[in-house]
């Protein structure tokens, strides 16, 4: 089932997760309000965004390219020939939807008001490379 367009009814769960899977999400804003809508009232929504696409490994590619920030720093056609001369597992371009930070910060901007917020917070996360 597509997390944008679930087929279930209003109000049907006590408690909706995602834990880093709102990058894998081709319209985040539409699985943010599917996820209003399937929660019950006094019910928990739980939402950890990242890793985004603007951070070191932000294009899943690490099983493959282990240099960061990979997804700026080569052209879509580099990687994919890499990665099929050592006979790497292929990277998917499909697989993140390449949201910013801020791009997450408008969205959470955008529904909040519509929720209880019991804690709301942002980690920074340092690389050592």
């Amino acid at each position: 089932m597509n997390a944008d367009d679930m087929q279930f009814e209003n109000e049907s769960f006590d408690f909706v997760f995602s834990y880093d899977g709102f990058e894998h999400f081709a319209q985040p804003d539409r699985v943010f309000q599917e996820a209003i809508r399937v929660v019950k009232k006094g019910g928990y929504i739980y939402l950890e965004f990242g890793p985004h696409y603007m951070s070191p490994f932000g294009e899943h590619a690490y099983r493959s390219i282990s240099v960061p920030y990979c997804q700026f720093l080569f052209s879509k056609t580099l990687i994919n020939d890499f990665v099929n001369q050592k006979g790497l597992k292929p990277v998917d371009f499909n697989d993140v939807n390449g949201w910013s930070l801020e791009n997450y910060r408008k969205l959470w901007k955008k529904y909040f008001h519509m929720l209880d917020t019991v804690r709301y917070t942002m980690r920074t996360l340092i690389y050592l490379i």
